[in-house]
């Protein structure tokens, strides 16, 4: 409604781009934040404190998936300027900052905002927490395999499939060739809390969770 009243409202572009992103809707998100985001990937919040702030470059993604903040990055301490690092221009000048804080946190739902993020931190000197090069080896893939290979540890088989090699007429033995085997998981990468996540007792109901769950790629995980 507010875009078609007015159809460049930044802000409505970008809340448009934040439901259709958590809808698992990335390519229509996408076009919304280019144009939410366009030239306003950075912006300073207020400071409230009462002596000199140290000053904070965060960088967060635009399509969700960051770590909240607030409850440690107190503006009465820290005067934070968020980055959009996914959508800065290359040429725009980065805030004055003395510490930068990445709060992109999700490796499976923002490798784009996390490879753009290690861009973003090339070109300064300030000390960086929460490095995305670490980040990117969070996905749950990654640290169930890092994590099956301690003793003592038994972790599921995971395999991540696109969605045209789970809709083939052999994708049950494409599964079991990867290790796994009916009853299974299958979820949408970068969702959580049971959100987009499926438990398929047999290869029949491949079709209808294929239907239900978001994305290009699904993750297959063992039960």
């Amino acid at each position: 409604a507010a875009l078609a009243i007015d159809p460049g409202h930044a802000a409505a572009h970008q809340g448009l781009g934040a439901v259709l992103s958590d809808l698992g809707e990335s390519a229509a998100a996408e076009h919304h934040f280019r144009r939410g985001f366009g030239g306003r990937a950075i912006v300073t919040l207020p400071y409230r404190g009462t002596r000199p702030p140290l000053p904070v470059l965060q960088l967060v993604s635009s399509g969700g998936g960051n770590i909240p903040t607030a409850p440690f990055l107190d503006d009465r301490e820290y005067l934070v300027s968020v980055v959009v690092a996914d959508h800065l221009d290359r040429a725009a000048t980065l805030p004055p900052h003395a510490l930068v804080f990445n709060a992109i946190g999700d490796a499976d739902r923002c490798g784009a905002a996390l490879a753009a993020a290690k861009e973003v931190i090339a070109r300064t000197a300030a000390p960086v927490i929460n490095a995305p090069e670490r980040v990117e080896r969070t996905s749950r893939i990654e640290i169930a395999r890092r994590l099956g290979a301690l003793e003592g540890v038994k972790a599921p088989v995971m395999r991540r499939l696109s969605r045209s090699e789970l809709s083939a007429h052999d994708a049950a033995r494409a599964l079991a060739a990867a290790g796994l085997t009916f009853p299974l998981l299958l979820r949408s990468p970068g969702f959580h809390t049971g959100q987009n996540f499926l438990l398929l007792a047999a290869p029949d109901q491949l079709p209808a969770a294929l239907a239900a769950l978001p994305g290009d790629a699904l993750l297959a995980i063992e039960w």
